[in-house]
């Protein structure tokens, strides 16, 4: 029995790596294109000439990573805190999703494939609302991670406010 509780363990592990994996592969991603887009910090914009990669968000997403890892109280403790932050980041995309056919109209009608205005709906408040179930119920489990993922929020909140500010002359 004890090896095939090994053998399982083990498995359990490396699902658990290949999933953080995509996770900071793609988060990376959103940095890099948040630089680009000027939301973020130019420096993480920049993308190796070598190999065609944004290094300096893969760096920056692997260091929060490992960062985070060290500051939490436990694995689990840091689990909860890194999916409380990927709902958060869900319950936006959802949002932003919803204003982008108002807000950007000639991009929305130039897709190549896009969902009908009842569809988009549905599928964001969908998304939103099974998102903000799933933060309801860390929130019963753990709610410190809820307030310290809520004060990260605000702190980027504020540094995009005072970074898009036009600056005095």
């Amino acid at each position: 029995s004890a090896p095939f509780v090994s053998f399982l363990a083990l498995g359990a592990l490396m699902a658990a790596a290949t999933s953080i994996n995509g996770i900071l592969m793609g988060i990376s991603r959103d940095i890099y294109k948040s630089s680009k887009s000027k939301v973020f910090i130019d420096y993480f914009g920049a993308v190796n000439t070598k190999t065609q990669t944004p290094v300096r968000a893969v760096i920056l997403t692997g260091g929060c990573a490992i960062t985070g890892a060290f500051i939490g109280s436990s694995v689990v403790g840091f689990a909860q805190l890194t999916v409380m932050g990927l709902v958060l980041i869900q319950i936006a995309t959802g949002l932003a999703l919803l204003q982008v056919p108002s807000k950007f109209p000639e991009l929305y009608n130039a897709l190549e494939f896009k969902l009908s205005p009842w569809l988009l709906k549905t599928a964001c408040y969908g998304y939103i609302v099974f998102s903000l179930v799933f933060l309801f119920f860390l929130s019963i489990d753990d709610p410190t991670s809820v307030a310290k993922g809520s004060l990260f929020l605000i702190a980027g909140y504020v540094f995009f406010v005072l970074k898009r500010r036009p600056k005095v002359t």
